[in-house]
């Protein structure tokens, strides 16, 4: 499945019938409005897990869109969610431009150290950000 990062957004938008197949619990909904003054409606709710690569995160609070208006953007490519900060700050998040993925660490310091001296070797840009919630 196709997500795309919104480092703007906080939770994980979840595309309406994949919430629904993947069983969201819907509390409530509110009214959305976007960029371009555009508005939807917007369900807020949870997940028991979301898996991502090796790893899985349980009790997931997210929010539920139709997203089918996004694919137009990405040349047709089916957008099933939108990853937002509130899941990356959990991770020491990597953008890997050239191959379009997400690279995601457990916060450590040997990880740490690891992901500078790579990034020291290949002589790749480095464009560090924080969120409030890391630790070190």
């Amino acid at each position: 499945m196709h997500f795309i990062i919104d480092t703007g957004g906080s939770e994980i938008i979840l595309d309406q019938r994949l919430a629904q197949t993947a069983g969201a619990q819907i509390a409530a909904t509110m009214a959305g409005e976007f960029g371009g003054a555009k508005k939807a409606t917007v369900g807020l709710g949870r997940v028991d897990s979301i898996k991502l690569a090796e790893f899985t995160v349980q009790n997931m609070p997210v929010h539920t869109l139709n997203l089918a208006s996004i694919s137009a953007v990405f040349n047709g490519l089916e957008i099933k969610g939108i990853i937002g900060t509130r899941l990356l700050m959990h991770f020491l998040p990597t953008i890997d431009y050239p191959n379009g993925g997400l690279i995601l660490r457990r916060v450590t310091p040997e990880n740490l150290a690891k992901l500078e001296a790579h990034t020291e070797a290949q002589k790749a840009k480095r464009i560090p950000f924080s969120f409030s919630a890391i630790m070190r």
